[in-house]
């Protein structure tokens, strides 16, 4: 799942032709008849497309089944929770800062020992957004593995607004110390963490210029 799909301005193209490619391509394709979909420990979920939206209830029924496909592998409620509700809160982030013009989904990969999901928008990326945040008197990140390091290790919004920015402080406490594998990219950085570990073995890697935002997190039991 991780190289199902690539960023062209502001469309997502799904490249794969498997089962769960296919499903993926259904509900970026038509999401206001179709926008959630699962079957056999995978699901996916339309976002945002050409100015619509998924709804709460959409995006209710996304975290819904990825909670009941992680608990299927006998992983505890009490460390399901969190993951899921960590999800929820990087959706939201999708829908404020990539916006409804843009091509946008979420998509989970629950098989035995292991669960991947992955979020992903087409929209403006990270250092984009510290900029745009800069008009209006904030501060802003020299280059994109900074603003990345801004986003998810220093937990810095771009709005400065009090009580913003936790989306990722709260998806790393919910991981706790699971084997986990973490990468978030954006334009032509990406922040990567393998393993349990500190904020101190973060890698940033410079990469091929990426339009938007994409987070993938794997977990292994």
């Amino acid at each position: 799942m991780k190289r199902t799909f690539r960023a062209h301005g502001q469309r997502l193209r799904v490249q794969g032709t498997g089962l769960r490619d296919q499903a993926l391509r259904s509900v970026l394709s038509n999401p206001r008849s179709r926008p959630f979909v699962s079957q056999n420990g995978f699901g996916a979920l339309a976002v945002g497309r050409g100015g619509w939206f998924a709804d709460v209830d959409d995006v209710s029924r996304f975290v819904l089944a990825l909670g009941q496909a992680i608990r299927s592998e006998g992983i505890p409620v009490s460390a399901v929770a969190p993951i899921c509700h960590a999800a929820g809160e990087l959706v939201d982030n999708v829908r404020e800062h990539a916006g409804s013009s843009v091509d946008s989904f979420a998509a989970f990969d629950v098989t035995p020992g292991c669960c991947w999901l992955t979020i992903a928008d087409a929209g403006r990326g990270v250092l984009a957004g510290y900029v745009l945040g800069s008009a209006q008197g904030a501060d802003a990140p020299s280059d994109s593995g900074e603003a990345l390091d801004w986003a998810v290790l220093q937990h810095r919004s771009r709005t400065r607004e009090p009580g913003r920015g936790l989306g990722y402080r709260r998806l790393l406490h919910a991981l706790g110390a699971m084997d986990a594998a973490i990468r978030v990219r954006s334009d032509d950085a990406s922040l990567e963490r393998e393993g349990v570990s500190s904020s101190a073995d973060w890698l940033i890697r410079e990469q091929v210029s990426l339009a938007g935002f994409v987070v993938s997190v794997g977990l292994r039991w």
